[in-house]
Formats: C-alpha cells, structure tokens, sequence
C-alpha cells in the first residue's frame, strides 16, 4: 500500500471520530466552521501564490486551483476520503478565492478540527460570537438580535422606535436627556432584566454642561454605567461614542466641535472600567449623508447601520471577555 492510501485510511478513521462528534453538537459544528474557514484561508493562499502546479477536484471535486507540489502530495491521499461518502467528510467545503483563481483547499483542517474539540465551552462560545459580529444580520433578523436589549439615550436614539425598528419598552429615550437621566430608568431595567444595555447620550450633555472637561464626563459616564451595572449585573454594557455633528449643527453650535475629544475620554474610560465601548466616528463619516437639515439628527435610513454597528460591537467585547475568563479558568 502506498504512503498516499495509508495517509488516506487514517485520515478515514479519524473523520469517522470527528463527524459523530460534530453530528452530537451543531454548536461545536459552527466553530469548527468558522475556524477552518479562517486557518485554511491563509494557508490557500500561500499555496496559490507558490502555484507549482494544478491539483483539480479536491474533496468533492467541484472546483480548482493551483496548489504548491508539497501540498498536493499531502493532499492527495485525502482524495480518496471521497469515496468513502461522495462528500466531504467535515459538514463543510472551503472555497478560497485569490485574485481572479477560486479553489478548495483543506490544508490544516485534521489539526484545526483536533483544536476544537479541546476548546473549553467559554471559547467555544466566544468563536461562535467572533463569527456573529463577521456575519452582521439585516432586515427582521437585525432587529431581532436586539429582542433581549435595551437603548437608553437622548432624541436620536428615539429615533430606533419613532422609525418603528424597535418596539418602545426596548427604547427608553427623551427629548434633551442626558446621562444623568440613566437614573430615572433604574427600577424599569431591573424587572426587565435585559442581556446588553446600550448607552448613548452626549449631544445635550455638552451643550448643557459646558463647564465639564472631556475627563469629567467620561467619569460622569462611567459613574451611571456604574449604576446599571449594580442594579442589572447580569448585563453586558455598552456605551456609544457620541455620534458627531456635522457642519450645519457646528454652525450654530461650535461646542459641539468638543465631541472627538470627550468620545476619546469615554473610550479611555471604558477601557480602563471594563465596559464596551462602540466606536461610531468611521460609521458618522462613511454616511453623514444620513444626517437631517439640522445636522444633529438622522434619517432613518442610517439606524440599520447604526445599530449593526453596536451588535457587532458588543459581541467581540463579549467574545473578548469569554477568552480571557477561558484563559484563567486553565
């Protein structure tokens, strides 16, 4: 038998392990997708760039691409793992694109498997958030990801149930609130005992307390995030930076010009306090085509963006936190 069959008999085995254990958990079968999906990508590529000549038909042999000798040698006993069910043995086929050139590739994929099956239910659980925030859902999906959330803030988080994205009771907003007001909704959030509590003020808190510093604020910030997180320990809080104005507010306004600055405060703060923190400067920029007349607020066509920016942003702070506690527990 040759090295080739050999390598392709305990190849065989060791998928037979692999997939009943991926059968038993469609949780574990989505991190292990979404780890080779990664890990091979890179490997793909390095190989296609090598190009030292074509291997065609890899695992259900649908596609192709040019792979490096020592890879396909490797590959090709794996081949015959084809035969054994007329598809591939992971419940999944990469399909890696280079350039103008797609193909299929598995390299690494028995050890990248073997890495996730020893993961701790914690950086499962983490990776499985680490592809949430990559895959940003749209439409009905996007706003069902807040079902279990809450937004505190000023009229431009009004905006997320005036448009009718969320029902009122997840929206606890008014008209000139400012940071302070996170007091008055206290009792509220603790009977609805919501997963993620989003934060965002700041537009009324400069223009009504001049005399706080960035530094003050974002301690004024933390202080009522402080209070959330006594009253709703459970849940993951998430502050927003203060969405800028744009020329036709600083116009009338130059105050506002401070915003950059007590955003960079509050990122600082969070950090330091262990709060996440959700950086909306780039999402202004890209679409303050989406702001009204007045410069401060938006229409309703920027709230879907907004808010796929907070969800994705929350869950690689919680996918952050899960791998830290994961490394202590070992």
């Amino acid at each position: 038998m040759s090295e080739d069959h050999r390598e392709a008999g305990n190849t065989d085995r060791y998928f037979v392990r692999i997939r009943r254990r991926l059968e038993d958990s469609p949780a574990l079968a989505a991190v292990v997708l979404f780890l080779v999906t990664a890990l091979a990508a890179g490997a793909a590529g390095a190989a296609v760039t090598a190009g030292r000549g074509p291997v065609s038909g890899l695992y259900a042999g649908e596609q192709s691409a040019s792979i490096s000798g020592d890879t396909a040698e490797i590959l090709a006993g794996r081949l015959l793992l084809r035969e054994w069910e007329q598809r591939p043995v992971l419940p999944v086929q990469l399909e890696i694109t280079v350039g103008e050139m797609t193909g299929t590739a598995g390299e690494g994929t028995a050890d990248t498997v073997e890495y996730a099956l020893s993961l701790t239910e914690k950086k499962r659980e983490a990776l499985d958030l680490l592809r949430a925030s990559s895959e940003v859902p749209e439409g009905d999906a996007l706003w069902k990801a807040f079902s279990d959330s809450v937004i505190l803030g000023d009229s431009r988080v009004a905006g997320f149930s005036v448009y009718h994205f969320l029902p009122e009771k997840r929206v606890l907003a008014e008209i000139s609130s400012t940071v302070k007001d996170v007091d008055n909704y206290l009792d509220t959030l603790g009977k609805m005992a919501p997963r993620r509590i989003y934060l965002s003020y700041g537009i009324n808190d400069i223009a009504i307390f001049p005399s706080l510093s960035a530094e003050e604020y974002a301690d004024l910030v933390i202080t009522e995030a402080g209070h959330l997180r006594e009253k709703c320990p459970d849940a993951v809080i998430c502050i927003n930076s203060i969405l800028p104005a744009q020329q036709a507010a600083l116009d009338r306004g130059p105050i506002w010009e401070r915003i950059p600055s007590y955003s960079e405060a509050i990122r600082k703060r969070c950090e330091k306090e262990g709060y996440c923190y959700i950086d909306n400067t780039a999402l202004a920029e890209q679409h303050k085509d989406l702001y009204g007349e007045d410069g401060v607020h938006m229409v309703s066509e920027f709230y879907p963006f907004w808010a796929q920016n907070m969800l994705s942003s929350a869950q690689v702070y919680e996918a952050r936190r899960l791998l830290e506690e994961g490394a202590e527990d070992e």
